[in-house]
């Protein structure tokens, strides 16, 4: 009886024993199996805790963690990744792709694989980014991924797969699942620094423009730290955004990306004369050139193609540092899709130079925003919206970061602007701050202990703010600073702007009544003249007359008398 049992008791551990080796060799077997071209520039790990980096709630299933490293002799596809995938279960990957001294690799969108949570892509200049456009696979596979992270990349494209996939009958057939990509499972997504391009150059002219690229951002962002004490504060020519580059692509659909792409890329521009050099439709203008028609047809068609993505889960989004930012890059972002879970949002170093009324109004399209990074902008103005008027008390606050734009002007007025508006805090630290002595009523009122209390409590950083103008002043606290004015609005600039328009008016009326005193003046001279000519001088006239005439008869008299004198 105890042998059964021992026996029994030894099959038991030798199966126990069993599935713990097959437990602790699934890695091993994996990655054993990792596809050959990778075996070299890949390595795998398995990481159950990589995800949470990025989001919340973590899989209850395996995770492993794929790194790779490719030079620019390496071959890497994302199709290598799909292939190899479509064989396994019961596992996720969270993948890390770096790439050496501008190496391509193949990036197809919506970047759909099976068990694919994580994608994170530097440096690279990625291709075939359209190959997928009429793929069915991208609407049989299921939305997965969680993170995607693409940093100091390029997209490129040869005039060949741009023009087609501008044509029409592309453009009808494209899929919402490829449009709008996995826009049901995104929760962390960052575009930073990252451009399109259209050639058909040679990789060396392609690496020769992204050098020059990464060189331009490299050079704003080593500037980036140093304004502490405002001694530096960004310039237009800090950032890159004139019309002269290539875009950074937008975080909304496809089609938008592709429909904004169009109007602020000049190697796009270019690759529209030659794939739309040819007559379109007969109702196109007869002055339009066949370019210009072919791109007002191609901007229709873009427009008849009606997806709605809802990224329901997104709670992150970074589009920093483009080379250039569109004018309607917000307005195109809100009207094709929506984003309720929408936590933290990153736009600095874009360019801006002012708050784009989309994001005024973030409580309807962001209804649920906590984060908003303007900083490293072009910003002058903070024009926060109105207070909510509704009973309900806000549940999200907002806090907008504006350090280090070009901020100017703060008084007593514009601060209490702020604190009335309750569900959102800004950040104005390290702007070029005039210290003039418009801001006499705010520096009187922060030496109350009472000040800062309540609403006001938050701006209490203001006592820490540095003056960057006028020079006597410069690098001062504004806590430690006394003004000596006549009155305190006396040299703001907004006092010196209102006396401007009001000395342009007072010129204004003056000179209007000047001409009218002036017309008026002339016509009674004209009349006085008149008036003279015709009366002062028949007047003149007959007195001389009554004045001669007396004469004339003396004078006749004396002759007759002396001739009648002579006659007797």
């Amino acid at each position: 009886m105890f042998c059964k049992r021992s026996k029994v008791l030894s099959v038991a551990c030798m199966m126990s024993i069993l599935v713990l080796l097959i437990g602790s060799s699934a890695p091993h077997d994996v990655e054993t199996i990792l596809p050959a071209s990778w075996a070299q520039i890949c390595f795998f790990t398995q990481d159950s805790n990589i995800l949470g980096l990025y989001v919340d709630q973590l899989p209850e299933v395996r995770v492993f963690s794929i790194q790779c490293r490719v030079s620019p002799d390496d071959i890497w596809s994302l199709s290598t990744l799909q292939s190899w995938l479509k064989g396994f279960t019961g596992f996720l990957v969270f993948l890390t792709v770096e790439c050496s001294e501008d190496a391509k690799i193949s990036l197809p969108w919506p970047m759909k694989a099976k068990g694919l949570v994580g994608l994170k892509v530097s440096g690279c200049i990625l291709q075939d980014k359209y190959a997928d456009v009429l793929n069915p696979d991208i609407s049989v596979l299921p939305d997965q991924l969680r993170v995607l992270e693409i940093r100091n990349s390029v997209w490129l494209s040869d005039v060949a797969a741009f023009d087609f996939m501008i044509r029409p009958e592309v453009l009808l057939s494209m899929s919402a699942d490829y449009d709008c990509g996995q826009d049901s499972t995104l929760e962390y997504m960052v575009m930073s620094n990252v451009t399109d391009a259209v050639s058909s150059r040679s990789g060396a002219s392609v690496r020769e423009d992204h050098e020059m690229n990464f060189e331009s951002v490299k050079t704003s962002s080593n500037q980036k730290g140093s304004h502490q004490n405002s001694e530096v504060i960004p310039t237009h020519e800090t950032f890159a955004g004139d019309s002269a580059g290539t875009g950074n692509p937008d975080s909304s659909n496809n089609l938008n990306n592709l429909l904004m792409r169009l109007s602020q890329s000049q190697n796009i521009s270019d690759a529209l004369t030659t794939s739309l050099n040819k007559p379109t439709s007969s109702t196109a203008n007869n002055m339009a050139s066949p370019t210009q028609a072919g791109y007002q047809e191609l901007l229709n068609n873009i427009q008849s193609v009606d997806h709605t993505c809802v990224y329901k889960r997104l709670k992150v989004l970074d589009e920093s540092c483009p080379l250039v930012m569109s004018v309607h890059h917000f307005s195109i972002m809100v009207q094709s899709a929506s984003y309720p879970e929408l936590r933290t949002m990153n736009y600095s170093f874009s360019g801006l130079p002012e708050i784009p009324q989309e994001l005024k109004e973030f409580r309807v399209f962001f209804p649920k925003l906590a984060y908003l990074d303007l900083s490293k902008n072009l910003i002058r103005h903070v024009n926060l919206p109105r207070p909510s008027l509704t009973s309900t008390p806000v549940s999200h606050h907002l806090s907008v970061d504006l350090r280090y734009n070009h901020i100017t002007h703060i008084n007593f007025s514009i601060v209490q602007s702020w604190a009335t508006v309750k569900d959102i805090y800004v950040d104005v630290r390290f702007n070029p701050i005039d210290c003039g002595c418009h801001m006499n009523d705010l520096l009187l009122a922060m030496k109350s202990n009472e000040f800062f209390i309540d609403s006001m409590a938050p701006y209490e950083y203001l006592k820490e703010i540095r003056c960057y103008s006028p020079p006597s002043l410069k690098g001062k606290r504004l806590s430690g600073i006394e003004l000596t004015c006549s009155s305190p609005t006396l040299n703001s600039p907004e006092a010196k702007h209102s006396d401007s328009n009001l000395s342009s008016t007072n010129l204004t009326v003056l000179f209007v009544f000047c001409g009218l005193a002036a017309s008026t003046l002339i016509a009674v001279t004209l009349v006085a003249i008149l008036y003279f000519k015709k009366y002062r001088l028949a007047n003149a006239k007959g007195v001389v007359t009554v004045w001669i005439s007396p004469k004339n008869n003396s004078s006749s008299d004396v002759e007759n008398g002396q001739q009648t004198q002579s006659i007797s």
